[in-house]
């Protein structure tokens, strides 16, 4: 929709659309004509009805009808859905609860009382005043038990209309699977008639009726018998995998740019004392790669990150001395800050929206959404390349791009007239720089008892992930953490030390040395012990990769992480022994590759082990190829050493 559009909608379709929202069936037919358990087996329950009902004026907002009606089957359901969250922002919408009941198996229609209704702020946003207008609107449903039906209707409308200079477009996104199966999901948007609206569903063979009077167009959207996306570990999230329906009256993704740019370069301001603290970082820094290490620092480490994902609060960003001043911000907020001590400094920085989580990605073949977008990042131009930052990781670096924004398609926001927005992607998955590499120095007595030190360096992703695993917990618990650990990699052994790295400085990887022991490691049988090549206490450790393939075959991409994992294992036996080494083993494919070398020489075993995976997601279908890696990797680990007395 365009600015300048005659504000004109009948009355009575208006009027038509609200009497409609507020119909209730009866409680009896609805009982009547509910599922049971027995036609969904295994699940907790099943969205009888799921329906949103979008109404696009012409003066630029929106009301929307939420109509939802489940079935709950099981115990375990009434726990996990019993409780109705609605998020909204109180400051550009409200909320009306049309009606929420509970529909009891014998029949009787139970009304959730004022107490058990009620706006709670997001526990990541208390303590966050900037961010107070966005709550989750609560309904703790009564009277429930397996067989009871919830069904409730709100009306969520936007407070005003877009002013003269702001961008009166709409755009939606509806999806249509969830973790429960759904008898019917329908998705209806009326709008003004002349409005150039586009549409194009995903995942789902589906044509929307179309319907029109005098001044508006109505599409609707239905499917029926949509089966629930089911459980498996490390699965994407469920919305990557839901079929989905995206409409909207942008044009083009420039179009979303210029939307974006018109909410955020004014936002770009300095003050005096954003200007000082530039000057600060920078004294007596030389090269633009330090200078932009020193403002990433700031940003990222002293203002603190508020959890909040883009478009919640609104999509657009809080003027940059707001940000500064209050030292914390949600992403669209740091990003906004960063770039403003950027410019100061004398760099050209841009906005980036993209979107991340578990499989998620921008697909830029679908129409034109603001709603493709969760995440804001920064880039830097360097010449005919560019520097991606994301400084919500406070424990990052300029150097480093965190794996949730790699290889992930972007559109950067350039905000020129002749050339809005940029569609680009951001820097590949390269496994060798998010490691873990170990080399373990064993000494094995003649009774079997193992006596061990080992030292331990990390980078990239395997850097972020274990100085955050550190730091969350208090110094004098970390040993303890560790001793368990290590007690999984190998059971009953001790932790005899344990010393880090200073984990504040994050421009320094974290590495780690520790010492642990185990009484009787080597089994004896008769005249001979048995015994693996230790892991050191390390993560990951090969447990966690056995937790991935623990199927056959998958029915949904598995998350991995793109990384290297180099063991070394040095054995010294004890004077007067033999020994038969395992196997060597190599396994490779285009998903992952694993070696392992053992050698001895002068009483000492070497044990060389290397995991590398190099993508991620997995698909299914080369599923079994990863697979094949880590069962080798996990043979391996199994895989005993022979040690018995010379002849």
């Amino acid at each position: 929709m365009r600015k300048g559009l005659v504000i004109v909608l009948l009355v009575a379709t208006v009027l038509g659309i609200l009497l409609f929202t507020l119909a209730q069936e009866p409680a009896q037919t609805m009982l009547r004509n509910a599922p049971t358990a027995d036609k969904y087996p295994g699940m907790e329950g099943v969205y009888m009805l799921d329906d949103g009902t979008n109404t696009f004026l012409p003066n630029g907002t929106s009301f929307y009808v939420i109509h939802d009606s489940l079935r709950l089957f099981t115990q375990q359901g009434v726990k996990d859905y019993g409780e109705v969250q609605i998020p909204y922002d109180t400051d550009m919408q409200t909320l009306h609860l049309n009606y929420a009941r509970t529909i009891t198996p014998d029949g009787k229609e139970v009304i959730p009382d004022k107490s058990a209704i009620h706006e709670v702020t997001p526990p990541e946003l208390q303590g966050a005043p900037m961010y107070s207008s966005v709550k989750l609107y609560t309904i703790s449903m009564p009277a429930l038990e397996p067989g009871a039906i919830i069904d409730y209707q709100v009306t969520i409308k936007d407070k005003e209309p877009p002013t003269e200079d702001e961008n009166s477009d709409f755009s939606d996104t509806w999806y249509f699977a969830y973790d429960l199966p759904v008898q019917t999901s329908s998705y209806v948007l009326h709008a003004p008639k002349d409005t150039s609206l586009r549409w194009q569903v995903k995942g789902i063979d589906l044509v929307p009726t179309i319907q029109t009077d005098s001044d508006t167009i109505t599409y609707t959207f239905i499917k029926t018998n949509i089966p629930a996306i089911g459980y498996e570990p490390y699965m994407p999230d469920l919305d990557t995998l839901s079929p989905l329906v995206a409409v909207t009256t942008f044009s083009s993704w420039d179009d979303i740019a210029s939307w974006y740019n018109d909410l955020s370069s004014g936002r770009i301001q300095t003050d005096s004392d954003i200007v000082a603290k530039v000057q600060e970082l920078t004294a007596g820094i030389q090269t633009p790669s330090q200078k932009i290490s020193a403002i990433y620092d700031f940003v990222a480490s002293k203002v603190r990150y508020v959890a909040l994902e883009f478009g919640m609060g609104g999509y657009q960003p809080h003027p940059a001395p707001k940000t500064f001043a209050n030292r914390y911000g949600d992403c669209k907020d740091q990003a906004t800050l960063l770039i403003t001590m950027l410019e100061e400094a004398g760099f050209q920085a841009y906005p980036v929206l993209l979107d991340v989580g578990s499989g998620a990605d921008v697909d830029f073949n679908l129409p034109p959404t603001v709603q493709a977008f969760n995440h804001v990042i920064v880039a830097v131009r360097q010449d005919s390349n560019w520097l991606f930052l994301d400084p919500t990781f406070d424990i990052g670096t300029s150097s480093y791009l965190p794996q949730q924004d790699r290889s992930h398609h972007c559109l950067l926001v350039l905000g020129q007239g002749d050339q809005p927005g940029l569609i680009v992607t951001t820097n590949p998955y390269v496994p060798e720089k998010s490691y873990v590499s170990s080399e373990t120095q064993v000494t094995l007595s003649s009774e079997g008892n193992l006596d061990a030190t080992a030292k331990i360096k990390t980078g990239g992703e395997e850097d972020l992930w274990t100085r955050d695993f550190l730091l969350s917990y208090r110094p004098e618990e970390r040993e303890n953490v560790f001793g368990q650990i290590l007690s999984t990699v190998i059971p009953r052994a001790q932790l005899t030390s344990l010393k880090y790295s200073d984990l504040d400085n994050y421009h320094i990887p974290v590495t780690i040395n520790e010492g642990f022991k185990k009484d009787g490691f080597a089994q004896k049988a008769g005249g001979i012990f048995l015994f693996p090549a230790p892991y050191p206490a390390q993560i990951p450790f090969p447990a966690i990769y056995a937790n991935m393939v623990g199927q056959d075959m998958r029915s949904y991409p598995l998350m991995s992480v793109p990384e290297r994992i180099e063991t070394t294992t040095h054995i010294e036996i004890p004077a007067g022994t033999s020994v038969q080494l395992p196997q060597d083993k190599e396994v490779s494919n285009e998903i992952a590759s694993f070696s392992v070398h053992y050698s001895f020489d002068s009483g000492r075993i070497t044990a060389t082990r290397i995991l590398q995976v190099n993508t991620n997601p997995i698909s299914p279908g080369k599923y079994p190829l990863y697979k094949k890696v880590i069962d080798a990797m996990l043979e391996d680990a199994n895989a005993m050493i022979v040690m018995k007395p010379e002849t």
